[in-house]
Order: structure tokens, then C-alpha cells, then sequence
């Protein structure tokens, strides 16, 4: 077994950079000039702040390793939110650290052609409130399988992540190598939701506080409600909320991931509980592609799904729930689950993706909490699902 650590920030970036062999040593060399292989992204979407130990071996089939890594969530972070909570899709980032253990499995010094890494599925559950402003989270991940299927290597992972002692999210991550072919042929993911029968046990939803009839809203009205503008975007009826000290709203600056909300009714969709679509715009220009990765930009399935998360905050907030809340934040329900499938991909040429929110519960007790699924379509191509989330509006505890 290969142990090496720790290691600290300046040379994870030079890797995400490119350069393996600062880390993994001269038998790693012939990589550096490689142009496309395993890595992290490149900062500010580089989420490891140091790694205290990495461990791996590989002997004929059989692969092992692991990593421990941390991240401060200090001011400089630009994901963290007025309110001093980390965006929920930069949290499901965090499993980047396995791209470290796959370089030093060795596998891009095996492949004949250029392979490249993408995620599958996630699953989290989460075991405890969201992290804050302050804090350093541990992550452990683990390496559980490798399996060749049809031809591709498909990697299998499990990762805890911690607060001090304390457990805060638990994940399982499916990814695999693939070549700029069987990416370019992708078909999607296979789900209709009008075809789900489970919607039927479901018990009905409480009103909303506020009865609006404005059912779309443009990027200039989302990034007022972002900064804390709420009745400027919702109208007259949120007024309350814009004398707020802290009120919940929108990520802001590169984190607005949604351009418009064009259509949102809380009594539509396939099961009468809610619908919400909503557009982001894909230039070639955008922010996230060239760190993600090097000489292979692709805009990070956390992104979409933080556009997912986007998409469910607004309906909270269409509803009224954060009027007589002042100073109440986002984050998933402790002790909830949520699961990813990721069939596609964002590149510099494509041009919209379209966010459809489908909810299945809403309740108030003890705290306003939306649970939906989700689907995004990328120029046609339903690339994205998630399925499960629950998130909610909770006072912030000492």
C-alpha cells in the first residue's frame, strides 16, 4: 500500500493544474504532459483545502484506496451564502477527492486513447444540519469497487463527512472513464415522471401563505430576490420580508444558476403538488468551464444540481413560508436522502438547459419543508434526475 500525505493546498492546485508528479513522484512524470487526464478542478471549484492522508495499491485486478481530506469554510469561500451556509450542490462536490485515488491507481497510464472521468450517480444522506461559516468539514472516501462493464470502467465510492466528531452527510458515488465518443452518443436519462404511480399515497398540502398570480419572472427579478429584494421580484404581498435582517433568498453572483422562471404552479404537475420550470443560459464563456477540467471543460453536475436546489428555493419563497421568518436559512431535512443520475453532459457549445421541479410533498411542521424530484434537459437531452430531495426553512441554532 502507497501512503502519501499530507499534502497541502499549493500542491493540489499545481495538480489540478496538471502536474501529477509534485504529488505522486517521478513514475508519474510521463503524465504531466499529458492534456487530458484524471484531476481535480482547478480553483475556485478545487474544494480540498488539504489532505491529511491518501492510500492506494493496485495488484493485477484488485484495487484499494482511500482518502482523507478537509475544507474550511472560511470567509473566502465563494460558495458560502450571506448567511454563512455552503451551496447544497458545492457540498455534493466535495467527493473530487477520488479523482486523486484513481491517478494513483494508475489508470490514465493504461489507456490507449484519451478517457475521460465523469460522475454517474450520487446518493447523500443527510445525518445532521448543514454546515456554516466556521467550520471544517473531514471527508473520508473510500474506494469499494471496480467493475468493467460493456467495456467501461465504472468506479464505486462511500464517503463520510464530519464536523469535528459529528456525522453531517453520508454518500455513495457511482463514475466512470469514458472517450469523447460513447460521451457525444449519450441517450439520457430514462424517466418520465408522469408514469410515477406513487404520488397516489401522498396526503394533500397545506396552502400557501401568499396567492400569487405572477407565474414567470425574468434574471433581473431573480437576482433582486438573490440580494435580498424580495418584494421586488415576487411583488407587493413579500413586502415584509425585504425589512429582514437576514432573510433566505437566492445564491447570489456566479452561484445564480437560473436565468428565468417560466412557469410555476402550485397545483400543477403530474401529481397536483407542484411544478416549476425554469432556463439557464450555456455560453461558452461561463465562469465554470475552464476549471472543470483541464482541457476538458464540462460545467460540474454539482452545479446542476445547485440549480435544482435554485429552482426549489424559489418555490419555498413563492409561497410566502419565509415572511414571518427572519433570519431562517436553507438546508436539506436531517435524516433525508437524495439520489443523482447524471447521463450526459454540459459543453462550451451547448446553449440552454431547462429545470423542471416536480413536488410531492409540502408540509410545515416542525418547519417549512418542500419535497421534489427533478429533471434537466440540456438542448433537448434529459441529461440530469434527482429524486427525493427534501429541503426546508430552519431558524439558524446557537
Amino acid at each position: 500500500m502507497t501512503r502519501l500525505g499530507p499534502i497541502d493546498y499549493d500542491s493540489l492546485a499545481e495538480f489540478s493544474r496538471g502536474k501529477v508528479s509534485g504529488i505522486f513522484g517521478p513514475a508519474f512524470a510521463g503524465l504531466d504532459a499529458m492534456p487530458r487526464k484524471t484531476g481535480l478542478p482547478m480553483p475556485p471549484l478545487m474544494l480540498l483545502d488539504r489532505v491529511l492522508q491518501l492510500d492506494f495499491e493496485r495488484r493485477d485486478k484488485s484495487c484499494q484506496g482511500q482518502i482523507e481530506f478537509e475544507t474550511d469554510l472560511s470567509d473566502d469561500k465563494f460558495y458560502l451564502g450571506a448567511d454563512g451556509y455552503p451551496s447544497l450542490g458545492m457540498l455534493g462536490e466535495m467527493v473530487q477527492g477520488c479523482t486523486l485515488i484513481l491517478t494513483g491507481l494508475g489508470f490514465d497510464l493504461g489507456f490507449q486513447e484519451a478517457k475521460l472521468f465523469r460522475l454517474l450517480n450520487h446518493e447523500v444522506q443527510f445525518a445532521g444540519p448543514i454546515p456554516r461559516r466556521g467550520e471544517t468539514l473531514k471527508f473520508r472516501l473510500k474506494l469499494d469497487a471496480v467493475m468493467e462493464a460493456g467495456g467501461l470502467l465504472i468506479f464505486t465510492f462511500s464517503g463520510r463527512c464530519l464536523v469535528g466528531e459529528e456525522l453531517r452527510l453520508e454518500t455513495k458515488s457511482q463514475a466512470g472513464y469514458f472517450s469523447e465518443k460513447e460521451l457525444a452518443s449519450a441517450k439520457g436519462v430514462q424517466w418520465d415522471p408522469e408514469k410515477w404511480q406513487g404520488h397516489r399515497l401522498l396526503p394533500p398540502i397545506p396552502p400557501p401563505v401568499v396567492a400569487s398570480s405572477k407565474r414567470s419572472f425574468s434574471r433581473a427579478e431573480l437576482v433582486a430576490l438573490s440580494e435580498g429584494r424580495i418584494s421586488e421580484c415576487l411583488g407587493e404581498a413579500y413586502r415584509e420580508a425585504d425589512s429582514h435582517d437576514r432573510t433566505p433568498t437566492l445564491s447570489r453572483g456566479n452561484l445564480l444558476l437560473l436565468d428565468a422562471v417560466t412557469e410555476i404552479d402550485l397545483g400543477g404537475g403530474p401529481w397536483k403538488r407542484g411544478y416549476l420550470a425554469a432556463e439557464s443560459q450555456v455560453s461558452a464563456g461561463d465562469w465554470f468551464f475552464p476549471a472543470h477540467f483541464r482541457n476538458d471543460p464540462c460545467m460540474p453536475g454539482s452545479l446542476v444540481f445547485e440549480s435544482c436546489v435554485q429552482a426549489m428555493r424559489f418555490d419555498l419563497l413563492y409561497r410566502g413560508y419565509s415572511l414571518s421568518r427572519p433570519g431562517y436559512h436553507f438546508e436539506p431535512v436531517p435524516g433525508s436522502g437524495c439520489k443523482i443520475q447524471c447521463r450526459g453532459q454540459v459543453s462550451p457549445g451547448n446553449r440552454r438547459l431547462k429545470i423542471e421541479i416536480f413536488v410531492k410533498t409540502v408540509g410545515l411542521r416542525p418547519y417549512p419543508c418542500l419535497q421534489a424530484d427533478a429533471q434537466v434537459h440540456c438542448d433537448g437531452l434529459k441529461l440530469f434526475r434527482m429524486e427525493d430531495l427534501a429541503l426546508r426553512l430552519a431558524p439558524e441554532i446557537p
